[in-house]
Formats: C-alpha cells, sequence, structure tokens
C-alpha cells in the first residue's frame, strides 16, 4: 500500500472539494436556489450534514417533490460525496450545523473564484512565433517601422520604413516578402481599399498615389496607377465603402475627401486645429472618426459633411483609434498613459483604461472578440477582455519584444493570423 504525504493529501482534499464546488455551481438555478434556501429556514437556519445532502440531493439530483430520496445511481453517490465535503469546507465555525449566511457568502465567493478561473483560461496565448518565419523572411530593417496595414485579401500586410520610399509587401503567415514597391516618396499612411484591389498611400512630398495589388495582367501588379497632389502633406487614411470616397487627414487640422477614379478633392471637413494623426470608419453607423493632435476626437457625419460629436478628455494628443462594432465602443490612445473609451452617440467618457506607465503607441480592438491590446513605449503590452476589464498583463520589455515605435506612428495591426509588432533591433514580430 503507498504512503501518502501530508502534502497529497490535502492536496487531493482540495481537489475534491472545488469539484465539489463546480459541481454545486453547474447545476444550481434561481429555482433550486430558493428551494435550498427555504430548506434552510424551515430547520431554523441550522443544517446538519445529512440534511444538507439530503435536500442538496432532492432539489440538485432528482428534483422530485416527494419527501423519500433514494441514492441508486453512480451519479447520485458523486454528488453526494461531493456535498459532504462541500459541507465540511463551507463548516468554518465547526460547529456541525450550517447557516444561510454561511452557504450564500462561500457561494458567491466561489462563484467570483470560478469566473475569473475561466475568464482567465479563455484568453488566447498571444506568443512569439517569429522562429516559424521563412529563414529569408528576417530581413533586418534599418529603421523603425511606421506603419502596417493588413491586406486580408492576399493573406498579406504592408510596411514602412522611417525615412525610407520603399513599401514592403509580406506574406501574413510567413512574413517572406511578396513584392517591393518604390512609391517615390516617403510614405505617410496607408489604406487597402479591399473592394477595387487598391493600396493608397499618401506622402510626404505632398502627394497622393495608388497602387494596384491584384490585376489579370501580371506586370501591372504592385505598380503605381496614379499620383495626384494633395494641399498639405495627409497623415492618415481611411476608405469609405458606402460612398466610394477616400478620406485624409492633413496636417493643418482638415479633412478631405477624393474621388480617387478623378483623382479630385470632393469635399473638406473643418473642425480640428491640429493634424489629423488616424482615421477610422464605423460602417455599421456610416460615420467617419478623427483623432488630432489637439487632443480631441471627433464623429463626423459623412452626409452633411459636419462634426456631430466632438469628444474632448485626453489631455494631450491623441493619434490612434479603434472600434469594436459588437459593443459599440470606440477606443482612443495617445500620448497620455491610459486609453479611453467611448460611445459614439453620446458626448461623454465611458471608461478609462488605466495600468501604463508610458505614453501609449497604439490600442486594437481584436475582431470578432471583446478583448482590447494597448501598447505603451517602453514596451509593455496589456491584453483586456470585456472592453473595459483588465485581464492580463504581458510584460514585453525583453529583446525579443521590445518595440521602438515613435508615439505618432501606428504601431499595432492585428489580423487573422498575427499580432504584428517591431522589433528593437527593427525586426518584424509575429
Amino acid at each position: 500500500m503507498d504512503v501518502i504525504s501530508p502534502r497529497t493529501k490535502y492536496s487531493r482534499l482540495r481537489a475534491s472539494r472545488e469539484q465539489a464546488t463546480f459541481n454545486l455551481m453547474m447545476r444550481m438555478s434561481p429555482a433550486a436556489l430558493a428551494a435550498v434556501r427555504n430548506e434552510f429556514y424551515i430547520r431554523g437556519d441550522e443544517v446538519t450534514i445529512d440534511e444538507f445532502i439530503y435536500f442538496m440531493s432532492k432539489h440538485l439530483i432528482s428534483q422530485s417533490k416527494s419527501e423519500e430520496i433514494t441514492i441508486d445511481s453512480q451519479e447520485q453517490r458523486d454528488f453526494a460525496s461531493d456535498m459532504n465535503e462541500l459541507f465540511k469546507e463551507v463548516d468554518m465555525n465547526g460547529d456541525g450545523t450550517l447557516e444561510w449566511e454561511e452557504f450564500t457568502k462561500f457561494t458567491v465567493e466561489k462563484a467570483s473564484l470560478l469566473n475569473r478561473r475561466f475568464a482567465l483560461s479563455g484568453i488566447p496565448n498571444y506568443y512569439d512565433s517569429s522562429d516559424m518565419l521563412d529563414t529569408s523572411a528576417k530581413y533586418r530593417h534599418r529603421h523603425d517601422i511606421s506603419h502596417i496595414c493588413h491586406i486580408p485579401k492576399m493573406g498579406c500586410f504592408a510596411i514602412t520604413e522611417d525615412h525610407k520610399k520603399t513599401i514592403w509587401i509580406l506574406n501574413a503567415r510567413t512574413g517572406k516578402s511578396v513584392a517591393t514597391v518604390k512609391a517615390g516618396a516617403v510614405p505617410l499612411a496607408l489604406e487597402y481599399i479591399g473592394d477595387r484591389d487598391l493600396l493608397a498611400v499618401t506622402c510626404a512630398d505632398m502627394s497622393m498615389r495608388t497602387i494596384v495589388l491584384d490585376d489579370p495582367m501580371p506586370q501591372k501588379r504592385f505598380q503605381v496607377q496614379n499620383v495626384w497632389p494633395t494641399p498639405d502633406a495627409q497623415m492618415s487614411l481611411v476608405w469609405m465603402p458606402s460612398n466610394q470616397l477616400l478620406y485624409s487627414g492633413s496636417t493643418n487640422g482638415n479633412i478631405y475627401s477624393w474621388d480617387i477614379r478623378k483623382r479630385t478633392m470632393v469635399a473638406t471637413l473643418l473642425g480640428h486645429t491640429d493634424i489629423v494623426m488616424n482615421l477610422i470608419s464605423l460602417k455599421k453607423l456610416d460615420n467617419l472618426v478623427s483623432a488630432s493632435l489637439d487632443s480631441t476626437i471627433g464623429v463626423w457625419d459623412l452626409y452633411t459633411n459636419a462634426m456631430i460629436l466632438k469628444l474632448e478628455g485626453h489631455k494631450k494628443g491623441v493619434f490612434c483609434l479603434s472600434y469594436n462594432p459588437d459593443f459599440r465602443l470606440l477606443i482612443s490612445s495617445g500620448f497620455d498613459h491610459d486609453a479611453y473609451v467611448w460611445s459614439p452617440f453620446v458626448n461623454s467618457l465611458v471608461y478609462r483604461l488605466k495600468g501604463h506607465h508610458s505614453s501609449l503607441v497604439g490600442c486594437q480592438c481584436v475582431d470578432n472578440s471583446p478583448e482590447i491590446i494597448t501598447a505603451d513605449s517602453a514596451g509593455v503590452f496589456k491584453v483586456r477582455g470585456g472592453c473595459i476589464t483588465y485581464i492580463r498583463r504581458t510584460d514585453c520589455r525583453g529583446d525579443k519584444h521590445t518595440v521602438t515605435y515613435k508615439s505618432h506612428m501606428y504601431p499595432l495591426s492585428y489580423s487573422y493570423i498575427a499580432l504584428l509588432t517591431a522589433r528593437k533591433q527593427h525586426m518584424m514580430r509575429f
């Protein structure tokens, strides 16, 4: 016969009691809870272990109205054993009787603990998968990676470097180079136009151009299609499928809409007083949202080109936006150490996501998920769930994960394959 140490014995006892608690939680319903409460009151709020096993089996296993309960099946015997262990754990004062207050306090605490445990276990495991890259994909960039643009139709993404006139198109699964595009000037913003298979680019020479991504004729792929001048440098881009217009955010604080077929400006949206660093579309609401270094966020009606909401709360400039269409919440980040959660329907702050100790470099709502990813200039990433609840902190200060984005850039781009970041040595990390 094996000798069991006290530690092993305690570990097994703890596991059996946790299983008993889990079984109780899984079977408990409002009606069963009301019936159990009534059983306590009938007995003068003092229940012995035999009485506890009896009425718990009656209301949670057999659900019979009869006063006589027989324990015949293996399920009933296991449940009775679990309730025996549960009674011993709940009876904190050890008087051999259980009171309703003891039972409810224990149930609430354990339910909260189990909820947190299941919530944590349900978080996807984000990890560095660079070792799985094709060896030819480990290109060492000389400068900081300034922009990442996901191209889902092709399973690729485009990146740019600071001070470089080149756009790299990389495979989203392997990181291998698909194409290299000479932009003619240093790119400032990228936007994928899926319904036209184009990549829109604004450049530092105050120009805008479109690049063909897919064409029946291979020689036309990844070639510059059109180039036209813009007023001032355009720092942000977004495509609106509803009206087939491209919107750009300027260094002068204005937002311009463009007809890319005619290469002409359609309208000017006035409202910001500093550089418009980011633009996103709320497709289901048919609204445009802008982030500016004037510390405000604008929500625009695309039919009237009027700002319908001006969200104020950031103390410093804002340069990153993300939207969760399921919860209809807008997330913003900037030079502040906190990310802000807004509703696009009301002119007030919903929640503030705290926890970072450095200026944020980006925020991103994960597609088809309640998760939010935030990153700061110190290289710390945080994954939060339920849109406003902190779940897990991932420290990325090590050499593998340290990011070196400048604060005015766009650091995060979530695709269905990977979360892309830049490494300290200017290499892509998956």
